[in-house]
């Protein structure tokens, strides 16, 4: 009103309003980098569709993780800062994820249908809230737990449409172990990356990752399985490095730029449009039909994210509990 508030904040509250506005900001910056990084992930599962007809999958994990390692390196900004900014605890992540997670998918997903992939990877935004909830003390709120139940429900319909083809139990324990590892890798990475620059943390994780995939290459090569690269056509090659980018490269870059900036719990529920983005680019990219079921699946997931950013409060670093002997 002209002439002034009879109630005025003073120079405190309009910093602690301009601190909000920054937060708020923060936060959707946060989510839109993580939609993208689901985008990514959702093009890449039709990428690699493609490839592993003639890859396998030892084959495309190193050709993946050293496309997207030697992208990362190639930057100015990560040479730059690769000694000073570096931590062990970065290799670690990597080693979690992509490196560990993306061997037991690859591996689990040979032996499974991708309905049972789909339904269980989905999983992973639940399995990060828990252990969040557990391991950081994060407050697993009821808008938190209705979305992430929306979501897992999502991407069962999703894959309904397939389900029971091609299914087996040790596939499925692949996936799950997979699962678990990329949920610690959310987790750990809450704690280490904080302070961190984007690149150069994910560029420590995939050169740790690379040497994961050249450890397990080199095992599956001597027990006999064919790791030549010599059977993938030009077209194959392409799609194989494209999945190193928007697989690997370009998703982690964004999620590590997300993870320092929201709770671990709320940065796996994005995770649940993969399917949505995957089943999309299936259709454009490989001429699969799109169901019913699978539309509903999608709307699902959608609602999910929207009801699990409901009233979400500013995010606060949790307190580390100090317990006497």
């Amino acid at each position: 009103m002209p002439g002034g508030s009879p109630i005025d904040d003073g120079p405190s509250g309009t910093r602690s309003s301009h601190k909000t506005t920054m937060t708020t900001s923060a936060n959707r910056a946060a989510y839109a980098a993580l939609v993208l990084a689901a985008l990514c992930s959702g093009v890449s599962t039709a990428t690699t569709k493609y490839a592993l007809a003639r890859f396998t999958a030892s084959d495309l994990l190193v050709v993946e993780l050293g496309v997207a390692t030697i992208a990362l390196w190639s930057l100015p900004r990560v040479r730059r800062s690769a000694g000073s900014g570096f931590r062990r605890g970065y290799l670690l992540l990597g080693l979690l994820e992509p490196g560990v997670a993306y061997a037991l998918f690859n591996f689990g997903l040979e032996r499974t249908s991708a309905a049972d992939a789909a339904v269980l990877v989905s999983l992973e935004s639940v399995v990060i809230a828990l252990l969040a909830a557990v391991f950081l003390g994060e407050r697993l709120s009821p808008s938190l737990t209705l979305g992430a139940a929306l979501g897992v429900g999502g991407a069962v319909l999703l894959a309904a449409q397939e389900a029971h083809r091609g299914a087996s139990l040790a596939g499925d324990a692949l996936v799950v172990a997979g699962v678990i590892a990329a949920a610690g890798y959310s987790v750990v990475a809450r704690r280490l990356v904080p302070g961190g620059d984007a690149a150069v943390v994910t560029a420590y994780q995939l050169f740790a990752a690379l040497a994961v995939a050249g450890v397990i290459w080199s095992a599956t090569s001597l027990a006999g399985v064919t790791a030549t690269f010599s059977h993938p056509s030009v077209l194959q090659w392409i799609a194989a490095i494209a999945t190193g980018l928007l697989g690997s490269a370009i998703p982690f870059l964004l999620y590590t730029f997300a993870v320092a900036r929201l709770p671990a719990a709320r940065t796996g529920l994005p995770l649940n449009l993969i399917p949505v983005f995957g089943v999309l680019s299936a259709v454009v990219l490989l001429d699969e039909r799109l169901v019913t079921t699978q539309l509903l699946g999608g709307l699902l997931v959608v609602a999910a994210l929207r009801a699990a950013q409901l009233r979400e409060p500013p995010f606060r670093r949790p307190t580390v509990r100090r317990h006497s002997p």
